[in-house]
């Protein structure tokens, strides 16, 4: 069975609060996924970007539905707890070293802690 991907990307045009700069009112803005206080080293090989598949738990649901002016508008808010993630960590390297060897020598100082 196949699914298709949720695009979480919102414009700011999207949403209540209207900005005035252009330049920022088309581009979109995606929801940050953060994890913090992990002594797991893989993840500083983690690429800078790519497809990775997690397994969670959603912890929290909430929604809700507004009538404004004669249009129902309809936001969801999940917290998810993140159980595990799995990406390809040895990344093919298309134009060379990105960050300069930044992330491999973050890797070796950690390696021996």
């Amino acid at each position: 069975m196949s699914h298709k991907a949720i695009d979480l990307g919102k414009k700011w045009g999207d949403e209540i609060n209207q900005i005035s700069i252009s330049d920022e009112k088309d581009r979109l803005h995606y929801p940050d996924f953060h994890i913090s206080d992990t002594d797991e080293t893989r993840l500083l090989d983690m690429p800078d970007s790519g497809e990775a598949t997690i397994k969670f738990k959603v912890v929290h649901r909430s929604h809700s539905e507004h009538d404004r002016n004669g249009k129902k508008q309809r936001r969801c808010s999940l917290t998810i707890e993140v159980q595990k993630i799995d990406f390809e960590d040895k990344p093919k390297k298309k134009n060379g070293d990105s960050d300069g060897g930044l992330r491999k020598s973050f890797s070796e100082y950690f390696k021996n802690k």
